[in-house]
């Protein structure tokens, strides 16, 4: 058992690590509210003194797995979004944000991964507005760099609100499907999805469609029949 006192400051940040691991998943495996300190003590390998060493509430480690989790994610994404046009920020950010996505640890089914989320709610008002800022600015860095697409007619006009959602959620639920050893690698995908998305934001889609799709876009498009007399 790990005594409280008897550790440097490097095991002293391995141990917070080990402890946010370790009650992630005890988190995703029970619920939040069935998993007790002692628990992760125990599984940590460490006595409930110890543990509160390190963080004073179960809501304190649940706030810091999930801030951790959120920001880590968000600048890792936001560091490769350089620019300079906002075709190349998008492709980035997409790329970014799906292989960011597929690296993220798979020691649990996504349904339990996504549960995080829903664990916001046993933080404070305070804890969870500061996660609302982090996903707020991310965003904006979508919604910014469709508008500057927008003004200088590389992308259409578009609801930019609303396609940064869709840009956004398609992008997080790939790790719902996608499998390391399935037969398309992360890179593959990521340039699929960089591809897809340049094509819901370019100024006239139709070039893109294949003959078929063309035809059932121009019937939708055509007016209708005149009524019978």
């Amino acid at each position: 058992m790990i005594e409280m006192g008897l550790v440097g400051p490097a095991e002293d940040s391995d141990n917070r690590s080990r402890i946010l691991c370790v009650a992630g998943a005890l988190f995703g495996e029970r619920g939040y509210a069935s998993t007790s300190l002692r628990a992760i003590a125990n599984a940590v390998g460490m006595t409930p003194p110890a543990l509160y060493w390190y963080f004073t509430s179960k809501q304190a480690i649940l706030h810091a797995l999930l801030h951790s989790a959120l920001f880590d994610f968000i600048d890792a994404v936001e560091a490769e979004v350089v620019g300079p046009a906002p075709q190349d920020k998008l492709r980035q950010f997409v790329r970014a944000h799906v292989l960011k996505t597929l690296d993220q640890p798979r020691t649990l089914p996504y349904e339990a991964l996504f549960g995080y989320r829903q664990m916001a709610r046993f933080l404070s008002d305070e804890e969870r507005a500061e996660l609302v800022t982090g996903q707020r600015r991310h965003l904006d860095l979508v919604r910014g760099t469709l508008r500057e697409g927008i003004v200088c007619g590389c992308f259409r006009e578009l609801d930019v609100t609303s396609t940064a959602f869709a840009i956004m959620s398609m992008c997080d639920y790939v790790n719902s499907w996608w499998k390391p050893d399935g037969r398309i690698a992360a890179g593959e995908l990521a340039d699929e999805y960089v591809d897809l998305v340049a094509r819901m934001v370019a100024p006239d889609p139709l070039p893109h469609l294949n003959g078929a799709a063309v035809e059932r876009q121009a019937a939708r498009s055509a007016p209708p029949p005149p009524l019978a007399t």
